[in-house]
Parts: C-alpha cells; sequence; structure tokens
C-alpha cells in the first residue's frame, strides 16, 4: 500500500530534455545517443538522471545503474545536481527493497538539500525518507518526518519557484502517506479521511501518477473493509489510469491488489489471472515485493480451491524470494557494518602492538611522573589561590582607602573653595557697599558744581557704576564656576532657552542669597530681582505651587 513519492527531477533545471513530440521511446532513444556524444559533464550528469527517473517503472537495475554512473562523475558538479542523484538513488533502492541503501542515499541528499536552503528538495528528502520508514513499519518515525516536510513547506511556500512542484503536491503525497500510517495503526476512519484530503489536492493538479496511488490505496481499505464495491472500483480507477502510464511496477501493484480482490470477492479464476500479472510486471522492473507478495496470494488461491500441490509450491517459492528480500537488505546492513568493523579492528591492532612495547616501559616511570606532577600541580594551586585571595584582599583594601583618601581630599577642597568663595563674596559686598557709597555722596556733591563741571562728575558716577556691576559678576562667575560647574551644566541641559541673567539669577539663588544681597552685587533694584524671581517660576512651572525657588535650584 505505501508508496515512494519521489521529487519530480525531470523537470528540473535542463532545456537538454524538451521535445516537441514523439513518444517515449524516442525521447529514450535520443538521450541514450545523447550519451555518446561530446557534451558538458553537467548535461551528461542530466541526461543520466532523467533516464534513471525513467526506468524505475520498467526496470530499477537499468535505474541504478543510471544513478551510480551519475554519482561517479559527480565529483565537480553543483549540490543541485548531487542531490538530485541521491534522490534517484534512494528511490530506486527503495522500490527495490534495499531499505538500508535508500536512507544511506536520501540522508546524503538531505544534507546537501540543507547546505542549498533549498525547501522543496528539503521537504521532498524529509518525505521520501518518512516513506522508507514506513515501509519497515516504523510508523512514528515516519510520521516524525512527514510532519517536518509538512512544516518546511508551509514556512518556504512563497519562496518555491514556478518551474517546481507547488505545495499541494506535496500535500498529497504527505496526506496520502499519513492515511498508511493510520491505516497499519487500524484507524480506517482517519485513514479513508486522510486519503480524500490526498486525492482532492493530488486532482486539484491534475497529477494522473498521484492519482492513481491515492485511488489504489484507497481500493485496498475497502477491500479491507469487505466493502468489494467500493474497492474494485477504486482499484479498477487506479489501473486504468497505470496502463495509460505504463509503469511496470505501478501495474505490478495494480494487477496484485486486484488479484486479492478477486480471491476475496470469490473469483479464484480471476485472482489467479492477476496475480500472474503481477509476478510478470514485477519480474520486468525488478521489484521483489510486489513479486512475493503475489507468490503469497497464488499459494492461498490454490489452498482455496483444494490445489494442495500447487499451493504448496507457489508457498515455497514465496518463502525463498521472502527470505531472499530480508535477506538482500540484511546482507546489505551487514556487508556496511562488517566493512567498519574490519578498519576499526585493523586501527586498534595496530595502535594496541605499539602501546604494547611502549607499556612495560613507561608504565612504572609514567606513573610515579604523573603522581609527582599532580602532586606539585596541587601545591601550586594551592599556593597560587592562597596568594591570589590574599593579593585580592590587599588590593581590596588599598583601592578602598584610595577611595576614601580622595573622597576625603575632594571634600576638602569642596569645603575650601566654598569658604574661599563665600569670603570673596563677602568681600565683594564691602566694596560694593563703599563704591555704592561713594557714588552717592558724589550725587550729593554734584549739586553744588558749577554747570560745567556737572558732566564731568556725571559720568564719574557711571562709569564707577558700570564697573562696580560688570566686576562684581565677573568675579562671582569665576569663583561659583569653579565649585558648582556641574549646575551649570544641569542647568544649561534641562532649560537650554534662560537667557544669561537668568542663570546668573539662577547661581545667586542657588546659594541661597536673598534678594537685598542679589541687588547689592549686580546693581539692580529688589523690585527687579523679585520680578525676575516670578519669570523664573513660571519658566521651571513652578507657578501655583508651594515649591521653594531655591529648593528647587538646590536639587538640580
Amino acid at each position: 500500500m505505501r508508496e515512494l513519492i519521489f521529487l519530480y527531477i525531470c523537470l528540473f533545471n535542463s532545456t537538454l530534455f524538451c521535445f516537441a513530440q514523439g513518444n517515449q521511446e524516442e525521447k529514450i532513444d535520443s538521450l541514450q545517443s545523447v550519451l555518446s556524444s561530446d557534451i558538458s559533464a553537467d548535461e551528461r550528469i542530466n541526461t543520466l538522471i532523467y533516464l534513471g527517473v525513467h526506468y524505475q517503472s520498467t526496470s530499477l537495475d537499468t535505474s541504478i545503474m543510471y544513478g551510480q554512473t551519475a554519482l561517479e562523475i559527480s565529483e565537480n558538479t553543483s549540490d543541485s545536481l548531487k542531490a538530485r542523484i541521491y534522490d534517484l538513488l534512494g528511490t530506486a533502492y527503495n522500490y527495490k527493497g534495499l531499505y538500508d541503501k535508500s536512507i544511506e542515499n536520501l540522508i546524503e541528499g538531505l544534507r546537501y538539500a540543507e547546505k542549498m536552503g533549498n525547501p522543496v528538495y528539503e521537504a521532498t528528502f524529509l518525505v521520501n525518507i518518512g516513506t522508507v520508514h514506513d515501509r519497515q513499519s516504523s510508523f512514528d518515525k515516519a510520521e516524525e518526518y512527514y510532519q517536518k516536510a509538512v512544516d518546511v513547506i508551509e514556512l518556504a511556500d512563497k519562496k518555491i519557484p514556478e518551474g517546481f512542484p507547488r505545495k499541494l503536491i506535496f500535500l498529497a503525497n504527505i496526506n496520502n502517506n499519513l492515511a498508511n500510517i493510520y491505516g497499519n495503526r487500524g484507524d480506517t476512519t482517519m485513514m479513508l479521511d486522510y486519503y480524500d484530503k490526498a486525492l482532492v489536492h493530488a486532482r486539484a493538479v491534475n497529477d494522473e501518477q498521484l492519482i492513481s496511488i491515492i485511488l489504489n490505496n484507497v481500493g485496498n481499505t475497502y477491500l479491507y473493509q469487505g466493502d468489494f464495491d467500493r474497492a474494485y472500483e477504486n482499484l479498477n480507477s487506479a489501473l486504468k489510469i497505470r496502463r495509460k502510464l505504463k509503469g511496470f511496477k505501478s501495474l505490478a501493484q495494480s494487477y496484485r491488489n486486484l488479484g486479492f480482490y478477486h480471491f476475496k470477492s470469490g473469483n479464484p479464476d480471476s485472482a489467479i489471472l492477476y496475480f500472474n500479472k503481477s509476478i510478470d510486471a514485477a519480474k520486468k522492473v525488478g521489484s521483489l515485493k510486489e513479486h512475493v507478495d503475489s507468490k503469497e496470494g497464488l499459494a492461498k488461491v490454490f489452498e482455496s480451491i483444494g490445489q494442495t500441490e500447487k499451493a504448496l509450491d507457489e508457498f515455497k517459492e514465496y518463502k525463498q524470494l521472502n527470505d531472499s528480500l530480508y535477506n538482500e537488505r540484511r546482507v546489505s546492513e551487514l556487508a556496511k557494518i562488517e566493512s567498519q568493523y574490519l578498519y576499526d579492528k585493523e586501527q586498534l591492532k595496530s595502535e594496541a602492538e605499539q602501546k604494547r612495547r611502549e607499556f612495560r616501559m613507561y608504565l612504572i616511570v609514567g606513573a610515579l611522573v604523573a603522581i609527582v606532577v599532580i602532586l606539585t600541580l596541587l601545591t601550586l594551586f594551592q599556593r597560587n589561590r592562597v596568594r591570589a585571595a590574599r593579593l585580592k584582599a590587599e588590593t581590596l583594601e588599598l583601592r578602598q582607602k584610595s577611595w576614601d583618601l580622595e573622597k576625603k581630599n575632594l571634600s576638602m577642597e569642596l569645603e575650601h573653595k566654598n569658604k574661599e568663595m563665600s569670603t570673596k563674596l563677602l568681600y565683594l559686598f564691602k566694596k560694593n557697599e563703599l563704591i555704592d557709597d561713594v557714588i552717592k555722596e558724589l550725587k550729593d556733591l554734584v549739586k553744588d558744581l558749577k554747570s560745567e563741571n556737572k558732566p564731568i562728575l556725571r559720568k564719574v558716577i557711571k562709569n564707577l557704576g558700570v564697573a562696580l556691576n560688570e566686576d562684581s559678576w565677573k568675579e562671582f562667575e569665576l569663583r561659583f564656576t569653579e565649585v558648582h560647574q556641574e549646575f551649570y551644566n544641569s542647568l544649561e541641559s534641562k532649560y537650554p532657552h534662560l537667557t544669561p541673567n537668568e542663570r546668573r539669577l539662577c547661581a545667586f539663588l542657588k546659594l541661597n542669597m536673598t534678594s537685598k544681597e542679589i541687588s547689592s552685587l549686580t546693581g539692580q533694584s529688589i523690585r527687579s530681582i523679585d520680578v525676575a524671581r516670578t519669570r523664573l517660576r513660571k519658566k521651571f512651572g513652578l507657578t501655583n505651587s508651594d515649591v521653594n525657588l531655591v529648593e528647587f535650584l538646590s536639587a538640580i
């Protein structure tokens, strides 16, 4: 019932096979003649792959021969062509019943598909590997690979190029194979449900080969359930398509299944006819599986009609072929294991011989040296560990002392600068008061001067006032910046739209100076300073707020 759906590699990456007219035999003859002409390595490999795919339905040995030939000349070809070769070989070996070789080639092809990052190749190999596990009754493993293939196609459907099989074909293949799994688990309801899904997808893309496979599987399901009418309807529909496609392997399967149908429905003559047709087709293609199944069917038919001698002869042939089928697989697997075993054995023998010669000489010395080295290393390790711990502690202690000292120095320096600034401010206040008093006396004096001398004295008064304001502010700003540079930086960053006079007022307020003290330094009236403070509150968003302006600036 299980079928391996392989990649349609005859459509890939080549225009070499585009024949406008002519039947299949003419195409094959033309391709075989191409092999004898002077063509590039890639064109030769493409031709061999096409021929290998063609002969999978008529001669599996020939198909494998073409695949092996392509593999031998593929050393310098692309990863894409190598993947297609491994797909061809993996499929042919699976049809032939050599599952170990099939898995070996499909896994190798999957590596190339993953390396290329091609979702079509990757999903195809995952489906094919799952089908091999399906044939070996490893249903959980098969289902795991089918699901991986679905995930790959779902994630990368938009990346699949137009020239490749589309998502519906993959889903049809996978649903068909999942149906087989449920059938082997005895869940025929789920089995038929998955076959229906697969058939919808296959018919949507009009893939006759795939449609025939699904119909054949559905027919077998109904045959198992005893619904002979539906079984014959589906099996016969599959046979009609396969006769049209002329594939010996698929015909062998259909004849075998119809043989079992006629056997179970009580038509022994028809059953014998179809079983023999299946055997003839299986011999032509070289497929042991259908040959074995049909021989078993013949043995059962002859037994049911009382022809015991013929039944015994057919059973003997069935047993011999069945043993051959499984022995061939076992020999292949054992040959691989034996080859690896002999290689490992020779390697171990050579190494053991060399070690034996050196063992007696170096055993005692080596053991003593090892002990000494271990003890020395342990001692050094312990010493270094203690030394490192002590050094770390001392470093931390020194670093802490350094931080404390630096912190103390910074604190002292800040305190010193604050005191110095306070002293300087006090000096400025006194100086400004003195100059202010001089200005007042000069203003009183100007009244008693002659008219021609008054302009001169007024100019002196004005210059004293300007010098008073400019010198006081410059001196203050110099001292303030030394102590509170971060305050200026933060103020500029948070409130870049403040005017120079507003920033100057912020500095005075930072020191908690009163309006009178600020007036003394700037020469502004106390009223003007109070108005400026109100504007500052508005710019800082403190209007209608209980937040004190001096406290606000202290926090900046």
